[in-house]
């Protein structure tokens, strides 16, 4: 049995949470979703805090999808923190957010994220914006696989 992707989602909004389940659900590929509500549990998951020590039962993810304006903990700083870790600065993390400002943009590319994309409006969209995160987790993986 392949093991299956981790991907993190750190979205407080319930409605984005559910469309991107289901997006996860429809694409055909072995996906292990974790979602978080606030950039406070992003954090304490991916560095291993509090009840997320546990490997085994939190995985690291091989991509991790954001959004931008989140209670506790901004993505920008979710972004600053993984910039600033050696073991989490190379996992991919794409920026879903419906900033349209060209600085928010710029400013997430700086702190280290792959793509923004502005937050999908159909399921068809979700898709999208789920098989990119997948392909880059899939890449992600590879090059772990050939550096060690």
């Amino acid at each position: 049995m392949n093991t299956p992707l981790t991907i993190l989602l750190a979205d407080d909004d319930p409605a984005d949470q559910q469309a991107f389940r289901w997006a996860v659900e429809d694409c055909g590929e072995n996906v292990d979703l974790r979602i978080v509500s606030d950039g406070d549990t992003a954090l304490r998951y991916l560095f291993r805090k509090d009840i997320y020590q546990d490997a085994e039962r939190y995985p690291q993810p091989a991509a991790i999808v954001i959004d931008l304006n989140m209670p506790k903990v901004s993505g920008f700083a979710i972004l600053n923190s993984l910039r600033l870790s050696p073991e989490l600065n190379a996992v991919p993390v794409v920026v879903m957010s419906n900033s349209t400002r060209p600085s928010d943009k710029i400013q997430t590319r700086g702190l280290g994220a792959r793509e923004f994309c502005l937050k999908p409006n159909s399921p068809a969209e979700y898709q999208e914006v789920v098989f990119f995160v997948i392909g880059l987790a899939k890449h992600y993986l590879m090059q772990t696989a050939k550096a060690s």
